[in-house]
């Protein structure tokens, strides 16, 4: 935000959204995105997370695992 002005002047009036976004839109918060249609267990975690956000995106390949959902998607395809 800092690199010129103009990013300067546009923080300024938008400096409330950033703060203001729900827990679940923080990344850190909800880090790992599941990819379907592999034969095995995927998370895609983002790439500038912290651990926290790492420890998240593992705790979504876990619940995985452990609600069997590989083996429930395919009892509906």
């Amino acid at each position: 935000m800092a690199s010129s002005w103009r990013s300067r002047i546009g923080y300024l009036f938008a400096r409330n959204a950033f703060g203001g976004a729900p827990p679940q839109a923080r990344p850190n918060k909800s880090n790992g995105g599941m990819l379907l249609g592999l034969k095995g267990v995927v998370v895609k975690s983002h790439g500038g997370t912290n651990a926290e956000g790492f420890a998240y995106a593992v705790d979504v390949g876990y619940e995985m695992v452990r609600c069997d959902l590989l083996t429930k998607i395919k009892s509906y395809a």
